[in-house]
């Protein structure tokens, strides 16, 4: 018997989703100060299979508006 090998290939046009350990290597933060953003009102993440998640597009966004600003979580 043989076995195939398939893969699952790229939606186009999907959001790029970034993980907190995502966004911990964007910006160079600690394993629990990306948490503790992922937690803050204002920070745009969601939760999918018990792991935070956050659309690149939305990271992007909420990143402009603070961009010069002093974020308190």
């Amino acid at each position: 018997m043989n076995a195939t090998k398939t893969t699952a290939a790229p939606v186009e046009n999907a959001p790029v989703i970034y993980t907190p350990e995502n966004i911990m290597a964007i910006m160079h933060i600690s394993r629990s100060s990306v948490y503790k953003l992922f937690s803050s009102e204002a920070f745009p993440s969601i939760k999918m299979g018990g792991i935070l998640r956050i659309e690149k597009s939305a990271f992007e966004k909420w990143l402009n508006t603070y961009s010069g600003k002093t974020y308190t979580m």
